[in-house]
């Protein structure tokens, strides 16, 4: 079997808006370096959603890899930036760093649990690969949309929430539960889904709402954020009065 050449580049043309251009992207790049590459050359700020599809922009998704990226194929580019679904992804995002009180959307996960780059359009990263980490922009909209049901009942606890999916990762991760994902080291939608689980159910015993047993996880989360604030707002109040009292 040949040897493949690591300095080894290409052309490759890509269609947006119905205008080509050619860009020349190198073997050794990695696929966030490529999507950068790709963006410059066509303007695209770096907050727009981007995603690759062949023979149509309607046509099947591949991912920003030398090797999906082929040489005489015509890559059509497509901007979900103004889309609803990419719209409301956005929002679910700024409402994640608002309930968590983080600083920025890149804070959401830490490095050792974040979304990374796919190795192929069919496979998920892993530790072996050491894809390059993903912005939140170009995340699953199911990923997002976890999270925040995640980020609804683990208000201002960021470091709890971690902590819950550190566990669920964990889990998989030793073949304790059963996954096809048993080697990736991101977190996943289920690990999402299972510390969801658990912590509505923590809630319950803590008798933080009712509404999971009488009308399931939906309407926990309506009311699990007002009886955390009100909470957090009594020990305010209880403690200024202790300080007054001193």
């Amino acid at each position: 079997m040949p040897k493949r050449n690591p300095n080894a580049s290409k052309v490759v043309t890509f269609d947006y808006d119905k205008n080509q251009f050619d860009i020349r992207i190198n073997r050794g790049d990695h696929a966030a370096s490529i999507d950068n590459k790709i963006r410059t050359a066509l303007s695209i700020d770096a907050d727009a959603i981007l995603t690759y599809h062949l023979m149509s922009a309607a046509g099947p998704r591949i991912t920003a890899n030398y090797n999906e990226l082929k040489r005489g194929r015509l890559i059509f580019v497509k901007r979900d930036y103004d889309t609803h679904a990419a719209a409301n992804k956005i929002n679910l995002i700024n409402e994640i760093v608002r309930m968590w009180k983080l600083p920025s959307p890149d804070q959401i996960f830490p490095a050792s649990l974040a979304p990374r780059y796919e190795p192929s359009s069919v496979q998920k990263a892993t530790a072996a690969d050491g894809a390059w980490i993903k912005p939140p922009s170009l995340w699953a909209n199911r990923l997002v949309k976890a999270t925040w049901k995640l980020a609804k009942i683990t208000i201002g606890s960021h470091d709890a929430a971690v902590q819950l999916l550190a566990v669920e990762a964990n889990e998989r991760q030793s073949g304790r539960i059963e996954s096809q994902f048993s080697t990736v080291t991101e977190v996943t939608h289920t690990d999402i889904s299972r510390a969801i689980e658990k912590r509505t159910k923590l809630l319950a015993e803590e008798g933080y709402g009712n509404a999971v047993f009488a009308g399931g996880l939906g309407e926990a989360l309506e009311g699990v954020e007002g009886e955390i604030e009100r909470e957090k707002e009594a020990k305010e109040v209880s403690g200024a009065v202790l300080q007054l009292s001193l």
